[in-house]
């Protein structure tokens, strides 16, 4: 205020005034009324606040110090401990106070005229408590309770997940326990406060309100003033989106590009980093996932059952039907994206992968045909043979015995009219050569071994495509292979004698035959005596022998008709295959220079889409317990056709899929909730029809149930609305620029097609988005 330093004005105000003098001396009203003008609220609220940090205005005593300057002189290190402790433990000023009673014998407490708690020591210092006003030791104190509640709250917040409500009750939760803790924690120190109920109600609401109100507000509000940040650039993560990662603890360097896009695209429609990285981990899959499909959230999931079933009005219940409709259809065709990866666009479907096998074992097995046969074609077969006493005489009974055991089993005149002239052959084969006791024995030589193995061959062929001949075919297959044998024999034991270069011709050729039979026919496989049925062979004889097989009884003959791999014998039949096809690894490394081993791979996981797939729907869940199946009884057959980490990409897709499944107790109690919210609106609806009768006869029970039921439309439409902008908003279709009105789409529609066209209600509540 200034100061009044005139003599003439001072002399006037010192002049006594007769009662009822006014004063009019414009000169003096305007000193008068100098500084007396009302302070504006900016200038009031500035003072408040400097006097709330400053303190002065609520302290008797300006000078006297605060507790946290108090040096401890005379103290054990024990005390000041725990003094220090306590201070830092608990901001209730009592229980601080009866620590320090309780540490230092003889200290007292009293207080200012403000109520400001004063320590008196025994050695005659004091200090206040806590000085009004901020200080360095109210910076301590605040840093020092921050730090103890973040680890329960960061506990808390990660096994939250990203539900508001469920974000909200734990970190109230770990809010009132760590004060709990606090509390309990000053008791052996002194404190006689126990649980301060005040500071744990705080603790728990303010957290609470937090992550349940403010923080998800604050983020809406802020991404609506500024819009969503940009975490890519030219289809790669900028430094903003590597840091994100990074907070998200994902190695950026060694990551698939499909996430790293996915996972930006979400950042950028606004979404927190734990969702981001859940959603684009079946992101990359091409897999949408509603948020509490993500998150694994129990309540979210609730409502999108409850909305397939309705319960949130028709409209929300074609959304919720529509997005896990398409859900399934890019589940399968995820599916059949991993199959391409496989195959690199070569096989589409099971069955041309099963068409490129059979060609490849039919080619295969016709190329080493004609090795062998041109090989036989350079041979002077002079040679003679010389072991009229040898098995030979055993041959037709061998023959016989191959049917049974690698044919059919069949001789029929009219089934297998080519075998009985096979076997008749061979046995008069045998008596010429082995002669009788009214007949001396035939030399025969190589050229006639030859002419009876392709008189044996010739009738093969004619019984090969013929669907009426198919026992005949198979019976051949085995006179020929027993044939072989012995003749293989006979040149192995030189039971001929000629030219020996012709012989050693002969030796290759019958070896490349050998191979041959090998590779396309049923080895005797015999271990610690025992006799060891080829299942491998035979697959390959039923795939050569059978003309009308088709690609997926191929399939299945190779991995079995239910699970894959479960035949007993499959990893030895995928053994051969590779065998015949020149592969000896695993894995895409392999596969990249075979179409047929690409082929085989590519079938294998086909069938198990193929086999999801019942009464013309695919099944994510039927798929991911074929592919369990497989891996705990046939992994030594994935590991066959698939490395490590083809292993890891298709276990990290099965993983995805398997967060759209609905638990089975999860989906019963949510039946129960909804017949018990259905029992009890009824009930609901009744009392308000009862009401409205007795108060207005039966125009208030119409006007009271129509009021009821109109509240209950309300509140649904505004769960609706909730549930569609949480769950389905940021997956839904984005509409057209510029846009059309439903109304005046169906007008535009009319005027083209000149059909009466209806144009769709849409809801009001999602007009606009």
């Amino acid at each position: 205020m200034a100061k009044v330093t005139d003599k003439e004005l001072l002399e006037k105000l010192n002049t006594p005034e007769t009662s009822g003098t006014q004063v009019t001396d414009p000169n003096l009203l305007e000193k008068l009324n100098e500084g007396t003008e009302e302070p504006g609220i900016i200038k009031r609220t500035a003072t408040k606040i400097y006097d709330f940090f400053d303190g002065t205005k609520r302290t008797e005593y300006e000078d006297l110090p605060e507790i946290g300057s108090y040096k401890g002189e005379g103290l054990t290190s024990e005390q000041k401990r725990n003094i220090a402790l306590g201070l830092n433990l608990t901001p209730n000023m009592k229980a601080q106070a009866d620590i320090i009673k309780a540490q230092v014998p003889g200290a007292t407490i009293v207080s200012d005229k403000f109520e400001n708690p004063i320590v008196l020591f025994p050695d005659g210092k004091s200090f206040y408590l806590n000085k009004p006003g901020a200080s360095f030791q109210d910076f301590i104190q605040t840093t020092s309770q921050i730090l103890q509640y973040i680890p329960g709250a960061s506990t808390a917040l990660k096994k939250a997940g990203s539900g508001y409500v469920k974000r909200a009750l734990y970190s109230g939760a770990a809010g009132g326990a760590t004060s709990v803790a606090q509390d309990l924690a000053t008791i052996p120190l002194g404190s006689k406060e126990g649980i301060d109920p005040v500071k744990l109600g705080a603790s728990v609401v303010i957290p609470a309100g937090f992550e349940g109100v403010i923080n998800p507000v604050g983020k809406n509000i802020l991404r609506r003033i500024i819009g969503n940040p940009r975490f890519s650039s030219n289809g790669k993560l900028n430094e903003r989106g590597k840091r994100a990662a990074k907070a998200a603890g994902l190695d950026v360097d060694n990551l698939d590009p499909n996430f790293l896009k996915e996972f930006a695209k979400e950042l950028e429609l606004g979404q927190d980093i734990e969702f981001a990285t859940k959603s684009a981990q079946a992101g990359r899959f091409g897999i949408p996932l509603a948020r509490s499909q993500a998150t694994k959230d129990p309540e979210g999931f609730a409502r999108l059952l409850e909305a397939k079933k309705g319960s949130y009005g028709s409209d929300v219940q074609s959304i919720a039907n529509n997005f896990f409709n398409n859900q399934n259809i890019k589940i399968q065709e995820g599916a059949e994206d991993i199959a391409r990866r496989f195959s690199k666009g070569q096989f589409e479907t099971i069955d041309d992968a099963g068409e490129q096998i059979i060609k490849s074992i039919f080619n295969k097995a016709k190329k080493q045909d004609e090795k062998v046969s041109t090989l036989y074609n350079t041979i002077d077969k002079d040679a003679i043979f010389n072991a009229q006493e040898s098995n030979i005489a055993v041959l037709p009974k061998n023959i016989e015995s191959a049917i049974r055991e690698k044919g059919t089993d069949i001789i029929d005149s009219q089934l297998t009219p080519n075998t009985i002239r096979a076997i008749q052959d061979v046995k008069n084969f045998v008596k010429k050569i082995r002669g009788t006791k009214k007949r001396k024995p035939v030399v025969k030589d190589l050229n006639d071994f030859e002419n009876l193995r392709k008189k044996l061959n010739n009738y093969k062929v004619n019984a090969f495509g013929n669907p009426a001949l198919k026992s005949d075919y198979k019976n051949l297959v085995s006179v020929v292979d027993e044939f072989d044998d012995f003749y293989d024999d006979a040149l192995d034991n030189l039971l001929f004698s000629g030219d020996e270069n012709a012989l050693n011709i002969i030796k290759s050729a019958r070896l490349e035959n050998k191979i041959k039979n090998q590779l396309f026919g049923v080895r005797k496989i015999q271990s610690r005596g025992m006799k060891i049925d080829d299942k491998a062979g035979k697959v390959v004889v039923k795939i050569l022998s059978d003309p009308d097989i088709t690609p997926s009884e191929t399939m299945n003959y190779i991995f079995g008709s239910s699970t894959l791999g479960a035949k007993q014998g499959s990893k030895e039949i995928i053994k051969r295959l590779k065998e015949i096809f020149g592969v000896e690894g695993t894995g895409a490394k392999f596969a990249k220079n075979s179409p047929d081993y690409q082929a085989l791979r590519t079938g294998a996981f086909q069938k198990i889409i193929r086999d999801s797939i019942k009464q013309g729907k695919f099944s994510p869940e039927t798929m991911s317990r074929l592919w369990d199946n497989a891996q705990k009884q046939s992994m030594p057959v994935l590991k066959e056709l698939f490395d490590e980490k083809e292993l890891k990409l298709i276990d990290e897709f099965i993983r995805e899929v398997r967060k759209t499944f609905v638990p089975k107790d999860f989906a019963n109690a949510s039946n129960t909730a909804s017949a018990f919210q259905r029992i009890m609106g009824g009930i609901g609806r009744g009392l308000a029809g009862i009401v409205g009768f007795k108060a207005a006869s039966i125009n208030g029970l119409i006007t009271a149930r129509i009021g009821y039921d109109r509240a209950r439309d309300v509140a649904s439409q505004k769960a609706a609305k909730h549930l569609v902008e949480q769950e389905f908003i940021r997956i839904l279709p984005k509409p057209a620029s510029p846009t059309l009105s439903a109304i005046e789409t169906g007008t535009l529609l009319q005027n083209l097609t000149g059909d009466n066209i209806q144009a769709p209600i849409v809801p009001p509540s999602y007009l606009g988005r």
